[in-house]
């Protein structure tokens, strides 16, 4: 099975969970979008884990310091490049490990990471996504040829690294929109 540029971590006994601040209720609708650049394409490399967290990186600048949209233009090479994976793709636990110790350069200097968690809910994604911003997640891959590569149509074929930016609870697949 290829990877597509995501091989899946080791979830072990030492793996920080997300623990939810308490919360009595959350929006039917969210989305942090305003406070992204445009999606980037990451072509044909399998750098979806460095695009993935790049996002998060350009979410977390654009709320600490200007309040509006820029694009730091991340290094996704570097984060790519401190894999120890062998052949195409990476894993998050290498991204990370790069991230804390060492950070990516960007056009504002070094960007890092503290801790990642994992999230084990739909629920906890929402509250996670509004506490700390979007959330990085998997899906499996099903058609290569297709934009809508995660609807099933036989057996995966791999995975694919993708960022959660928000939610629609009123959410229907006829007012679907591929704008991402």
């Amino acid at each position: 099975m290829r990877n597509f540029g995501y091989i899946p971590s080791k979830i072990t006994a030492s793996t920080v969970r997300f623990k939810a601040p308490k919360t009595k209720s959350l929006p039917t609708k969210y989305s942090l979008r305003l406070l992204l650049p445009q999606v980037e394409d990451q072509g044909e490399k399998a750098y979806c884990i460095p695009y993935s967290i790049g996002t998060w990186l350009n979410w977390k600048y654009n709320i600490k310091h200007s309040g509006g949209v820029t694009n730091n233009h991340i290094r996704y090479e570097d984060i790519y490049g401190s894999k120890k994976s062998v052949g195409n793709g990476m894993t998050y636990v290498e991204a990370f490990n790069y991230l804390k110790t060492k950070g990516v350069r960007t056009d504002r200097g070094i960007m890092k990471i503290t801790e990642p968690a994992i999230i084990t809910s739909v629920d906890l994604i929402k509250v996670a996504i509004i506490a700390n911003g979007p959330v990085f997640a998997s899906l499996p891959v099903y058609d290569v040829n297709s934009s809508r590569f995660w609807e099933k149509t036989g057996d995966a074929v791999g995975w694919h690294s993708i960022t959660i930016v928000g939610w629609d609870d009123n959410y229907s697949k006829e007012n679907f929109k591929e704008d991402c």
